[in-house]
Parts: C-alpha cells; sequence; structure tokens
C-alpha cells in the first residue's frame, strides 16, 4: 500500500475512542499523531523520540499508527500471496465464516489448470479450491482472492469447525483509510512492528480502544492487526482471534532483550518497526536498545516517555539524527488548547498540560537543619540518662541518637518544612 498521506487522515478520517473517551479531536494529540506518521511513513529509516505530559492518549496513538504502519511499508496484495501457494496447502476462503480448504492452483475460463509459474495472470479467471467430502471443487473469481488466507494451523480437516465466525470490518476500514477498494486488501501482511511495553498496558489499552469511522462504523485494533505477546523465554501468547496462524502484526514484549532477539529473527514476517514505551524500558535497554536503534532493517524505531523521564538524555546523544517530540512549556503555550471534547481522560491531558506549563522552581534560603549547641544540649541529657536505672533506657539512647543524627544531616529544619 503506498498511499503517503494515509497515516495523517488518522484523526481526520477517524475518531479514537478509549474507555468510552474521544481523544482524537485535541489539537496535541492530532499534532502527535502527525508526527509519529511522519516518521513512520518517511522515505528513510527513521529513529523518533516523543517527550509527552504522561498521558495514556500518546500511548494509544503510538500503537495505532504502528499498527496502520505496518499495512502501509507492506507491498504484499492478494494476488501475491495465493501466488506463494503450492497445490496440497491448506488456506481459508470465506467473508465472516470461514472454512479450510486444499490449494489446487488456477484455472482458466474453461475450467482447464493453469501453472501459476509458466502463465500470464491474464489467463488465470480462477482460483480452485477442494474440500475432499464434497463432490465439487470450488471456482473462486478474482473478485473473491482477497478472501483467500494461507492456513499455518495443524487441523487437517477440511471445514469450518473450530473456527469462529470473523469482522468483515477490517477489509471496509482499510479500504477508507488507504483509498483502495476492498477487493485488494491482502489477507495477510509480510511485516511487523515489536512493541516493548508492559503487557498490563497493551491488554488495557486493546481492551479499552474502539476507532470510529465512516457512518458510525467501529473497529478495535485486533480486529485490523494480529498480535502476540512474547515471554522472556520466547514463548508466544496470542492475542485475540487469528484462524489462519500467521505471524502476528504487533509483537508485544516486556523487555528490550527480547525484542532484539525478535527482530533479529529472520523466520516469518519481516520485522520493520520498533517502539519502546516508557522510560523504564529505555533505562532497562543499554546497549541492546543502543544496537537496536542502529539497526538498518528496522524502518522505523520510535520511543515514548514522559516529559520528565531521564533515560531519553543518553539515548539523544547517540541518536543524532532523531527527531524530537517535546511537551516543553514554550511548546506547549502555542500549540495547546482547553479539550475540545471534556471527558475524564482530556481532563487529565489538560491539568497535565497545565502542570508543565506553571511548573516553577522557587530558590528559598534557609538556615541549617540543626544548631551545634541544640546537639549539646541532646548528647548532655542522654548522658544523665544513661546514669539512670531503667528497663527502656537503651533501647530509648538508640532511637533518641538516630533521630538527632537525622536533625543533624537534615538540609533544613522540620519546622521549616512544616511550613513551606
Amino acid at each position: 500500500m503506498t498511499n503517503e498521506q494515509v497515516l495523517f487522515r488518522l484523526t481526520d478520517e477517524c475518531d479514537i475512542y478509549f474507555e468510552g473517551s474521544l481523544i482524537s479531536k485535541e489539537r496535541i494529540i492530532k499534532m502527535y499523531a502527525d508526527f509519529v506518521a511522519a516518521s513512520v511513513c518517511g522515505g528513510e529509516r527513521s529513529v523518533s523520540v516523543a517527550l509527552h505530559t504522561g498521558s495514556v492518549c500518546f500511548d494509544i496513538v503510538s500503537l495505532v499508527t504502528a499498527a496502520l504502519g505496518c499495512l502501509y511499508i507492506d507491498d504484499s496484495d492478494s494476488n501475491y500471496i495465493i501466488e506463494q501457494l503450492e497445490i496440497g496447502n491448506l488456506v481459508l476462503y470465506g467473508g465472516k465464516k470461514q472454512e479450510r480448504y486444499i490449494w489446487h492452483g488456477f484455472a482458466d475460463k474453461d475450467y482447464k489448470p493453469v501453472l501459476a509459474q509458466s502463465e500470464t495472470l491474464d489467463r488465470r479467471h480462477f482460483a480452485v479450491l477442494e474440500q475432499p467430502t464434497k463432490a465439487t471443487k470450488t471456482y473462486t473469481t478474482k473478485a473473491m482472492w482477497h478472501l483467500i488466507t494461507p492456513y499455518n494451523g495443524e487441523s487437517k480437516i477440511t471445514d469450518g469447525r473450530g473456527l469462529r465466525k470473523r469482522k468483515t470490518s477490517r477489509n471496509d476500514f482499510i479500504s477508507l483509510m488507504f483509498g483502495i477498494p476492498s477487493t485488494e486488501v491482502p489477507s495477510v501482511t509480510g511485516v511487523s512492528t515489536v512493541i516493548v511495553t508492559e503487557r498490563g498496558t497493551f491488554d488495557r489499552i486493546i481492551k479499552g480502544l474502539r476507532i470510529v469511522y465512516g457512518d458510525d462504523k467501529s473497529i478495535g485494533l485486533l480486529d485490523i492487526v494480529t498480535a502476540s505477546y512474547y515471554a522472556d523465554s520466547g514463548e508466544e501468547y496470542q492475542y485475540g482471534n487469528n484462524p489462519a496462524k500467521t505471524n502476528p502484526i504487533l509483537k508485544i514484549t516486556g523487555k528490550v532483550s527480547t525484542a532484539r532477539d525478535l527482530v533479529l529473527d529472520k523466520r516469518g514476517n519481516r520485522t520493520v518497526g520498533l517502539v519502546v514505551i516508557g522510560s523504564g524500558n529505555m533505562a532497562k535497554g543499554g546497549s541492546e536498545l543502543t544496537d537496536l536503534l542502529g539497526r538498518k532493517s528496522l524502518r522505523f524505531a520510535h520511543l515514548t516517555a514522559s516529559i520528565d523521564s531521564d533515560s531519553v538524555e543518553g539515548i539523544l546523544e547517540t541518536q543524532e539524527d532523531a527527531t524530537v517530540f517535546a511537551c516543553t512549556k514554550e511548546f506547549l503555550l502555542q500549540n495547546s488548547l482547553h479539550p475540545q471534547d471534556k471527558n475524564v481522560l482530556t481532563t487529565e491531558l489538560d491539568q497535565q498540560i497545565e502542570n508543565i506549563i506553571n511548573n516553577a522552581v522557587l530558590t528559598a534560603i534557609v538556615d541549617g537543619g540543626c544548631l551545634w549547641e541544640e546537639v549539646r544540649t541532646v548528647r548532655e541529657a542522654l548522658y544523665i540518662i544513661r546514669k539512670y536505672d531503667w528497663n527502656s533506657k537503651d533501647s530509648f539512647i538508640i532511637i533518641a541518637y538516630s533521630l538527632m543524627n537525622l536533625f543533624v544531616t537534615a538540609v533544613f529544619s522540620i519546622e521549616v518544612l512544616e511550613k513551606a
């Protein structure tokens, strides 16, 4: 798919809701979506860093854009996908209700077999599918080829048993976003993005995210792309419905070390993107993250954390060409507006913006924590107490000395702290 402006239309063509709150109308979110889109669909390899207010809205936009970015970068089409099939392979075919079939290649308009590797595409009028339990073969026209998906599961039964009904909104949504006929939407995507984030964060986002498009139609992230979580051991845990058992488009993991393994793995679809969410993951990534950011095989790498993160400075020193989106006081003064749709998330976002804009550090000169005369008075009192016959004397003296040491090392007195 090659429409370069597709990702920039995300917040114009769609409304993004999270846990019932509309978030995509806010000016700062629109600007961030465009920033990530520019990083993903730029002509050259890119590294981008975002320092935001701390709102989950930025993480949501990052994930949605990364998912659509894979569809944008992938150059597969329906014809190419089925041309790679070999006779005897199992495939899925159907709209809402899919069934397993055996692939029998192509046929011309007279229903005679056509060899894909030696004949021109013009002679292929039908794709031929078979279920041994049925007397006749199924001949599908070109308009239906996009409904054929390679099957990578373990079942050998050629029917629909064990396959759940799928939603047909995926083709409809991608057709709108990319401006192509739904019949040209490929059933399989040949590229993927690795996402480094906490599993709970991703779980919450996919559960609460809804994208509204067209005439009040809605779709979830897992209706658009497949996803799996990868544990430290490399074990895969599939999200949602993936009846064809295709390679996931979004590969989620909680560690940069596991992300590196996924990027270097040459099996399955090609990894073109990396998204790291949270300063903790950046800090723990260390040299492995630096290595990943230098991988030429990655089309884009995007790192995102809150503006108060102290893990980004070192990364920017090693990535001189990185583009930066930073919610500084000056930037927010020029580009933030009051909530366009007031709800829980936009109100929180607005408060975070206000906190950054109004944040100020005041210098106050105060006396030291404790005077030497006061320390001497306490020591003399403890010396007198030590002479008395008292059961809890030793415990009291130990605690008293600990408290005195706290006062001695304090930058300012407790009284000043209480009045601050």
